[in-house]
């Protein structure tokens, strides 16, 4: 109540200036996975993480590209109850080789969110490897990582730019489907990239 005749404490002064001054607009209150996530992110520079809320329930999950001497890893993070939750923990997106190049995502696909992994050896010089790959859809719902759709490809020739229709194979609920080329361009032009981490190393022939 207005009442002008009365005397005020400390603390409803400060209340009547910080409502007259700050609007609510300019308060943001802290979100979950900014004190969550601390922990994990430790030691890494921001080229190796991002946040994206794939799921759409107001938590951002964090996405993150790890490289050590044997492989280049993924893992995905989100908060459930206050904690920081993996749902891929260090899964390999590609085995250390000749130039392999990695990506971990967020893309978008027919209206629906994914994470995405990708993986392919460009380069090879061992005579008796081949140029492969492997891209993976993830469904997040309800805080769970489904694997939805794999696409692995392998071209058998080094003398050729374009994989055979017995070598790129769309696995779907575990059911595989040989693709041609153009299915293929089809497929990966049918995504949009929302968010990406992306690694090439350099050679390292010495696991040949």
């Amino acid at each position: 109540a207005f009442s002008p005749g009365k005397t005020c404490t400390r603390g409803q002064i400060v209340t009547f200036l910080y409502r007259h001054y700050v609007q609510a607009t300019d308060v943001k209150p802290p979100k979950p996975e900014d004190t969550a996530y601390q922990d994990i992110l430790k030691g890494l520079s921001n080229k190796d993480y991002f946040l994206y809320d794939v799921d759409s329930d107001g938590i951002r999950e964090l996405i993150v590209l790890r490289t050590d001497e044997t492989a280049i890893r993924g893992s995905v993070y989100t908060v459930q109850d206050g904690k920081a939750i993996g749902l891929m923990d260090n899964e390999t997106i590609m085995s250390m080789a000749s130039v392999p190049g990695s990506r971990i995502g967020v893309v978008s696909k027919q209206g629906k969110k994914y994470i995405c992994t990708r993986s392919w050896n460009s380069g090879y010089s061992h005579p008796y490897t081949s140029n492969t790959g492997e891209i993976k859809l993830y469904t997040l719902l309800g805080g769970k990582l489904t694997l939805s759709e794999k696409v692995a490809y392998r071209i058998q020739s080094m003398n050729s730019t374009v994989p055979g229709e017995t070598d790129i194979v769309r696995t779907v609920n575990g059911s595989g489907t040989a693709l041609d080329y153009s299915q293929y361009q089809e497929w990966i032009e049918s995504m949009t990239w929302l968010g990406k981490l992306e690694r090439v190393e350099g050679q390292r022939t010495e696991y040949f």
